[in-house]
């Protein structure tokens, strides 16, 4: 048996009651002069918590 990986969309918006997010990705090419593959979302949540979103699409 080997080890299986499911690729299954979340909304973490709906999940985490997100009001507001930064692209992060913007800085990376700010300072690298490149966009990376896969955005980058700092996502502030309605009771005050943070966390950072890789955003493959």
């Amino acid at each position: 048996m080997g080890i299986r990986s499911y690729s299954v969309a979340v909304n973490t918006h709906a999940m985490y009651r997100t009001v507001s997010y930064t692209h992060l990705d913007t800085f990376v090419d700010w300072v690298l002069g490149e966009f990376p593959d896969a955005g980058l979302n700092l996502i502030e949540c309605a009771d005050g918590r943070w966390f950072v979103e890789v955003d493959h699409g």
